[in-house]
């Protein structure tokens, strides 16, 4: 006999029905945490969306399984060069490190635009 149909028949059955699952359980919410103090794409200046001169340099995140580690990517915008680095425990601080020394090599030294 299922167990629905047990309950139901039972003198008590408002009892066991609290023991029951209607319908679908309730998904989590989302996980993710929110950016703050995060510059907009659209505030940055007008020259860096021209593409006529190099050094201006674009970051992204691909996140792994779980959060844990992370593949970081920097394209330089005007010629497309990319460099991609591995970050295997995804924490801000080594996010920064990873950043700076992926791009030493090639920042503008001069300082000129």
């Amino acid at each position: 006999m299922a167990v629905y149909r047990w309950i139901n028949r039972q003198p008590n059955r408002v009892f066991w029905r609290s023991f029951l699952r209607f319908g679908k359980r309730e998904k989590p919410g989302d996980q993710r945490g929110k950016l703050r103090a995060a510059a907009h794409i659209a505030d940055r200046p007008s020259v860096v969306d021209t593409k006529q001169h190099y050094g201006d340099w674009e970051g992204d995140t691909v996140l792994g399984a779980r959060r844990r580690s992370a593949l970081v990517t920097l394209n330089e915008r005007k010629s497309g060069f990319a460099l991609v680095g591995l970050i295997r425990r995804f924490k801000a601080q080594t996010y920064r490190d990873k950043c700076s020394d992926s791009s030493t090599p090639f920042h503008n030294r001069s300082g000129e635009r």
